[in-house]
C-alpha cells in the first residue's frame, strides 16, 4: 500500500476477457462485472451477458456462490483424477513440499499406458535424508491413499526456472529418464 491504494485483481481469460475482480487483502471472493452470470452444469462454469456475445465455459475450477460471485478453486489444467478422485497438483504439490526434511519435491501424472487400467502419481524428491518410506508415512495422514506417489524418485536438484516453475518439457525429460514406461 505504498501508494495508498487497493489492490484489485482481475479474473479472466483470453476467451472471456475480464469477467471478474476482487480485493484480495479484503475478501476470497470474486464478483463478476455488471451483467455478467455464473452458471453450472455438467461439473462446468458457464459465464453469460455482459460483453461476452455467446456463452463461455470457464477453464477453472470454481465453487458458486450465487450467480455474480465465486470462489475460484483452481485451474482445470492442474485437476487430476485418479480412479474417480479429484484432487489438485498444486494442493499435492504444497503439502509434498511442506513435510520435514524435503528441501523440494513435486507430483507429476507419468504418461498412461494402454495396457494400465490406473495410472499411479508419480514424485521427484530432493530429499538425501529421507527414503521413500519415510515420505509415504508423513504423506498419509494429508493424503487419500490413492494420491500416494508410486514411485517416488530422488534427484539432486529439480530443473526449476527462475520464476521457481518447472516447464512442462524439463518434467518430461524428467519422467523420460527416471520412470520407466513399464512402472
Amino acid at each position: 500500500m505504498q501508494l495508498g491504494a487497493p489492490v484489485m485483481e482481475i479474473y479472466g481469460a483470453t476467451e472471456t476477457g475480464q469477467l471478474a475482480t476482487r480485493r484480495p487483502t479484503a475478501n476470497v471472493e470474486w464478483e463478476t462485472f455488471g451483467g455478467i452470470s455464473l452458471s453450472q452444469r455438467d461439473g462446468a462454469t458457464f459465464a453469460t451477458g455482459g460483453h461476452l456475445q455467446l456463452e463461455q465455459a470457464l477453464n477453472d475450477t470454481v465453487e458458486l456462490i450465487d450467480a455474480s460471485h465465486f470462489r475460484l478453486i483452481d485451474r482445470n489444467a492442474n485437476m487430476i483424477n485418479v480412479v474417480g478422485k479429484r484432487s489438485s497438483l498444486a494442493f499435492l504439490n504444497h503439502v509434498i513440499s511442506n513435510l520435514p526434511g524435503l528441501r523440494d519435491a513435486t507430483f507429476c501424472m507419468p504418461p498412461g499406458h494402454e495396457d494400465k487400467e490406473v495410472s499411479r502419481l508419480a514424485a521427484f524428491v530432493v530429499a538425501p535424508e529421507l527414503s521413500p518410506a519415510d515420505i509415504l508415512l508423513a504423506l498419509r495422514p494429508h493424503l487419500d491413499p490413492v494420491f500416494l506417489p508410486r514411485p517416488i524418485v530422488f534427484v539432486d536438484a529439480l530443473p526449476r526456472d527462475g520464476n521457481g516453475k518447472i516447464s512442462a518439457a524439463a518434467m518430461d525429460t524428467l519422467i523420460a529418464q527416471h520412470i520407466s514406461p513399464t512402472s
